[in-house]
């Protein structure tokens, strides 16, 4: 199995995915937002194995270039899912109305200036730098170098010791802060995985899956935080006792009611998600290390 042939092909798909989504993500597309920041994130995930062999100060310059694009992204990601959600609780229940339209108005004002922010940070420009420095880092892998399997196997041994390291920290108690971490630490076990199955190198599809439905899972419980945060500071706006107050208190209960129900959903599947990563650990890494590629048979049978 050729580096080049096998994780060439791998990173050209990211780069492409990256390219095609961030124009219409600065143009202001929605849409295009999170799929451009999600395209940052695996690429990122890729890098480090597509140049196991490159200097590493090389490397640590592109991962800074990608992280730099992901990292504009976020903020304006996240404050477009809070807008979503105000237009789907308001077509849900017409009385809260008041509430959410005070809420959306911070949002909107956050989201400005995020998008100003988005816009000072990231254009065309450092797309092409990240994908000319990119061309560097891979362009010397030697066809047959296997150091690639070396890294990987490291790399989704790391992040599944941090995630079940969350997960214990998490406890069974409802905390945002540390259900966030359990959140972040399912996605980079995930994304790691799915280079190990993109270059056939071991059946992980069970696992990746899991790890998805648990991070739509706990995303869902981090966007109504978000929400809530807002609605917090559109009640620090309004006139202390007032009706607008009082609206918003009752909105804010009913949306960490929400947050406790999606805990207890998170708390009924939390052993699957331990089974995901300690899979991880005992098969698909030593797996990793052993070496050979999985065939389309195998593929089925262990999946």
């Amino acid at each position: 199995m050729s580096l080049p042939h096998v994780l060439g092909r791998l990173i050209d798909r990211r780069l492409s995915a990256l390219e095609r989504h961030l124009q219409a993500a600065i143009e202001g597309d929605v849409t295009a937002v999170h799929q451009a920041r999600v395209a940052s994130r695996r690429l990122r995930e890729a890098l480090p194995v597509a140049g196991a062999s490159a200097p590493k100060k090389r490397m640590a310059k592109v991962l800074g270039q990608a992280r730099r694009i992901t990292r504009a992204l976020g903020p304006v990601r996240e404050l477009d899912v809070a807008l979503g959600l105000l237009d789907d609780l308001g077509h849900a229940d017409p009385s809260l109305a008041d509430a959410i339209a005070a809420t959306r108005a911070c949002v909107v004002e956050a989201r400005e200036d995020r998008r100003r922010a988005l816009l000072e940070r990231v254009d065309r420009d450092d797309f092409d730098r990240l994908a000319r420095r990119v061309a560097r880092l891979t362009g010397t892998a030697e066809a047959g170098d296997v150091r690639w399997r070396g890294v990987l196997a490291e790399r989704a041994a790391r992040r599944a010791a941090a995630l079940l390291g969350t997960i214990e920290k998490a406890g069974m108690l409802y905390a945002a802060e540390r259900l966030h971490a359990v959140r972040i630490a399912a996605k980079r076990l995930r994304y790691v995985l799915e280079v190990a199955a993109e270059t056939r190198a071991v059946s992980c599809a069970r696992a990746v899956s899991e790890l998805k439905r648990m991070q739509d899972a706990l995303g869902q419980l981090h966007d109504l935080q978000v929400l809530a945060h807002y609605a917090s500071v559109a009640r620090l706006r309004s006139e202390p006792g007032g009706a607008a107050a009082t609206a918003l208190a009752e909105f804010i209960g009913r949306i960490e009611d929400e947050c406790r129900r999606l805990h207890a959903g998170f708390l009924g599947r939390r052993m699957r998600l331990v089974a995901a990563a300690a899979d991880t650990r005992d098969r698909i890494v030593p797996r990793l290390q052993a070496g050979g590629v999985v065939t389309a048979r195998r593929r089925r049978r262990h999946s």
